[in-house]
């Protein structure tokens, strides 16, 4: 395994990044990185345990949290290694397996605890064992979703561990630092979008179930209109300039299809979406197919994926523009609903669609309320992985 170098950067200055709030400094500060020696236990063949500096104490007092980094083997290509940055959701941690993954696809890797629990997998998140210098240590607390000051500085620590990741991984002189990408899943992927807007050093973001427009949601928990939540990624959406791929389910238990429709609108650099019938939530989300097929194409590994454009409704039947065929459409459905309520337990059905003329078409059942298409190039092992157009509610 090769060693990495614990470098202080001086490349970027806070300023360059502080796009919202004044004491945005504070999430683009140098980050201190350690090896985690105390936390061998917690040691991933093939992964170097690390510490890395989060958003600081109220007092000013660096916090950490636990991390997994890797290079993968071999030399760096010219220009270096493209690299992945992995953010977890609520009740999950580190994705080691996952982190090893990306690793042996050739990319550098960086996944961490924001929690700054120890990935201690046979406890409940909230009885996970934490970093003696997390801020959930200094502050003698554990994050949930009870407490809304306590809430604030959690998300700015989300925050500032990406950012600080990604500065940590353009120290590494095997690291492309123009190929650095986020991947975001479920409450990782909605704070994600809060650094996608602040930071602009990252080629690309990888939304896997989160989104904003919280005040629209139909949904349960803690992203419906009366849950906990308390910064809403509506906010800043309309600033992300990196592309983004956005991914979700149908019937999504944490994110309704409307304001993650929304979401993914307001986003002027949206490259695509998937909205998926079938598709569970869970933190596996970080190694989609997808994910790993679009961030391979933008580092020039693989061809791009399908592209379907807006809805279009003449009489009774439907039309999507294919915009890109990717490696050529090879299956297209049409996904409706006869249901007047969009929300994770709506039933939704599906129906062959037609290729042609650069466009999928397919008559709607009578009574339809809602619908969109989703199109396939290309058979994933294990699971179905379609893009898809634009959710779309007939008046």
């Amino acid at each position: 395994m090769k060693p990495f170098v614990l470098a202080m950067l001086t490349i970027f200055s806070a300023a360059a990044f502080a796009h919202n709030d004044p004491d945005d400094a504070e999430l683009f500060r140098t980050p201190e990185v350690r090896p985690a020696t105390a936390y061998s236990k917690y040691d991933v063949e093939k992964l170097q345990s690390i510490l890395l500096e989060a958003l600081p104490a109220p007092n000013g007092e660096k916090t950490f949290v636990f991390a997994y980094f890797a290079l993968p083997d071999g030399d760096a290509p010219k220009g270096g290694f493209p690299a992945v940055v992995l953010q977890h959701g609520n009740t999950d941690t580190c994705f080691p397996m996952i982190a090893k993954k990306w690793r042996d696809r050739g990319y550098a890797v960086i996944s961490y605890d924001h929690y700054g629990n120890l990935p201690e997998t046979s406890a409940h998140f909230m009885k996970r064992p934490v970093v003696a210098e997390s801020l959930q240590a200094k502050l003698n607390k554990k994050f949930n979703s009870d407490a809304p000051n306590l809430l604030r500085i959690w998300e700015r620590n989300i925050w500032c561990c990406a950012s600080s990741a990604c500065t940590f991984l353009r120290s590494q002189k095997e690291i492309n630092p123009d190929r650095i990408f986020l991947i975001g899943v479920s409450l990782g992927a909605a704070n994600g979008l809060f650094t996608a807007a602040r930071d602009p050093r990252f080629a690309g973001y990888v939304c896997c179930y989160g989104c904003g427009f919280f005040d629209h949601s139909t949904v349960i928990g803690l992203y419906g209109k009366d849950g906990g939540y308390v910064n809403d990624p509506q906010t800043v959406v309309g600033k992300i300039k990196m592309p983004v791929l956005w991914i979700v389910g149908v019937n999504d238990f944490a994110f309704s299809q409307i304001n993650w429709q929304m979401s993914v609108d307001h986003t002027l650099s949206t490259d695509n979406q998937a909205c998926i019938p079938g598709l569970t939530h869970g933190g596996w989300a970080a190694n989609y197919p997808l994910a790993c097929r679009w961030i391979d194409h933008l580092c020039g590994r693989d061809s791009a994926l399908p592209k379907l454009g807006r809805n279009i409704l003449r009489q009774n039947r439907a039309f999507a523009p294919i915009l890109n065929p990717g490696d050529g459409i090879t299956r297209a459905q049409l996904c409706y609903t006869l249901e007047s309520r969009i929300n994770h337990e709506t039933v939704w059905k599906t129906l062959p669609a037609t290729v042609e003329n650069s466009q999928v078409s397919a008559e709607l059942p009578a009574g339809t309320t809602a619908y969109f298409f989703t199109a396939t190039d290309r058979d994933y092992p294990d699971i179905d992985m379609p893009v898809s157009s634009p959710f779309t509610q007939v008046k």
